[in-house]
């Protein structure tokens, strides 16, 4: 019973975990939206990359308000891809430092915060929930003289 309790506290504490990082990561996200430039850009390729099998992260071309060209490598990737060479896609970006930029897509903006929110949330809920549950059980068994 001690190593199940220690589980749960485990799962506990790894959901608080990653619900910290994924407030952070979206105030980080908020941050870095309130302030971007937006320019029209074209996906120039592909970017094939291995990790845990083939996945492929939309290499970028925009204009800054400047004028200066800018080629960037996106975040996520996908398989299969989800652009394609050609393809126009909005993009977000720092107008102090034109190379941090995004693709400005539900996916591209807001990907990370679901998982790691989802998965912080899950974690917590099954740790947190059967600790609760087993601490409101032991309660009214001891209110009941059991």
């Amino acid at each position: 019973m001690k190593r199940l309790k220690l589980w749960l506290y485990f799962f506990s504490a790894t959901g608080v975990l990653l619900l910290a990082i994924g407030v952070r990561v979206t105030m980080n996200r908020i941050e870095f939206r309130r302030h971007a430039a937006t320019a029209p850009g074209v996906v120039v390729e592909n970017v094939w990359e291995e990790v845990s099998g083939e996945t492929a992260r939309p290499k970028v071309r925009f204009r800054t308000e400047a004028g200066r060209e800018i080629i960037f490598v996106s975040q996520t990737g996908s398989q299969p891809p989800t652009f394609h060479e050609g393809e126009p896609v909005p993009v977000l970006y720092d107008p102090a430092d034109p190379s941090q930029a995004s693709i400005n897509t539900f996916g591209e903006q807001w990907l990370e915060t679901l998982i790691l929110g989802g998965s912080g949330s899950g974690f917590l809920l099954l740790g947190g929930g059967v600790l609760a549950f087993t601490r409101k059980r032991r309660f009214f068994e001891h209110a009941a003289g059991g």
